[in-house]
């Protein structure tokens, strides 16, 4: 990321002359490294001078990721219409540097609003609830939009609430939201 001054890159290989260091001189030196690659990472130093051997000192660095899932729902907007469809979506981020896998998602709704159909991911509609197919994988910094329409049988406050599990995660999402649902009526033309 940063080099000490006089260093020049090379690939994987950073060379830089020093021209003297006296005796019981300590000599740091700034470099800064960016380690993208999961599992262990090995820096390896090599120190030469024309009246010694070769000196050489290794540090080997485990990095570990994780999935790091977040979840959004977006509600319709309220009032919302008795008996016409509205859309819940919900947006699942992983921004983490790991792949999440085996993604669980169910939503449910409250008496009186059904969910009619899913979109975004295969799933299956059973009374009050839209259960998503599992989701293979989300990979790092990458999204998934799922959208499930309902409908309202009956006005008042509804509630929907979805769940979020990943394989490997100990961290289940959980997001409720409620919405208000008003009757409408279109009364015909008295002429």
């Amino acid at each position: 990321v940063s080099l000490p001054p006089g260093a020049v890159r090379s690939g994987e290989f950073v060379k830089w002359d020093i021209s003297k260091i006296d005796s019981q001189e300590k000599f740091t030196v700034p470099l800064r490294v960016n380690m993208s690659k999961i599992g262990d990472n090995l820096l390896v130093f090599t120190g030469q001078c024309s009246s010694s051997a070769e000196a050489k000192a290794e540090f080997k660095t485990k990095i570990d990721a994780i999935a790091d899932l977040h979840l959004t729902v977006v509600d319709p907007v309220a009032p919302a219409p008795v008996g016409q469809p509205v859309v819940y979506e919900v947006v699942i981020a992983n921004r983490g540097k790991k792949l999440a896998s085996d993604v669980q998602v169910i939503a449910q709704f409250s008496d009186g609003i059904e969910p009619v159909r899913v979109e975004g991911h295969n799933g299956r509609i059973v009374p009050g609830q839209a259960i998503f197919n599992s989701i293979p994988s989300i990979g790092a910094n990458d999204k998934i939009v799922l959208r499930i329409h309902a409908e309202a049988s009956k006005p008042g406050v509804h509630r929907f609430r979805v769940e979020v599990k990943s394989k490997g995660s100990d961290t289940d999402l959980l997001e409720e939201e409620s919405t208000r649902y008003l009757a409408t009526s279109i009364k015909g033309d008295r002429r």
